[in-house]
């Protein structure tokens, strides 16, 4: 099961629409140019990927035996037996892990000054949604999961998103001119 945060994929979605629509115009113009858009759509599909990292990529994803916290740079996994609880504080989602294990804030529900002040809905439904997990955990028995840290790039997503980029400027200025 993977949880994201609501708001922030609402928010990312129409930010990365507004860039593609304002350089599309660009595409129809007569100004338009190869050579340039190989660039432009480099630095429009940077934007694009950026915004679709940050409101989709970025989540947590429940498993059997562990918990992955997917953040900007990096993918974390948490085994279940280790977390204690989860709960939402200042508008974020703070993971307490058992011992002096310290704590765990995944990126996807960091939290603003707006949900400091009012709550994040999406933080309150990810913490409730991993204290049921373990507490469906804590009668059965489970394996220990390994934690670990690993790079989270997400590349070949961005390569994707600059040919189609591309291409949907290409046509469009095909179709417009």
């Amino acid at each position: 099961m993977i949880i994201r945060n609501t708001g922030m994929q609402i928010l990312t979605s129409v930010l990365a629409a507004a860039i593609w629509s304002l350089f599309a115009l660009w595409s129809m113009s007569s100004d338009y140019k190869v050579h340039i858009s190989l660039f432009i759509t480099a630095v429009v599909g940077l934007s694009m990927w950026l915004s679709i990292k940050i409101g989709y990529w970025r989540n947590i994803e429940i498993s059997e035996d562990s918990l992955i916290i997917r953040n900007y740079l990096t993918k974390s996994s948490v085994p279940m037996k280790q977390v204690a609880v989860a709960r939402p504080s200042g508008g974020m989602l703070i993971i307490e892990l058992k011992g002096d294990a310290g704590v765990v804030k995944p990126a996807a529900f960091e939290g603003s000054l707006i949900s400091a002040i009012f709550g994040s809905p999406s933080a309150d439904r990810a913490a409730r949604m991993i204290n049921i997990k373990l507490d469906q955990k804590s009668g059965g028995k489970s394996e220990e999961a390994a934690s670990g840290k690993v790079v989270h790039l997400n590349l070949v997503a961005f390569l994707v998103i600059w040919m189609a980029v591309f291409l949907s400027y290409l046509v469009l200025h095909l179709l417009f001119s």
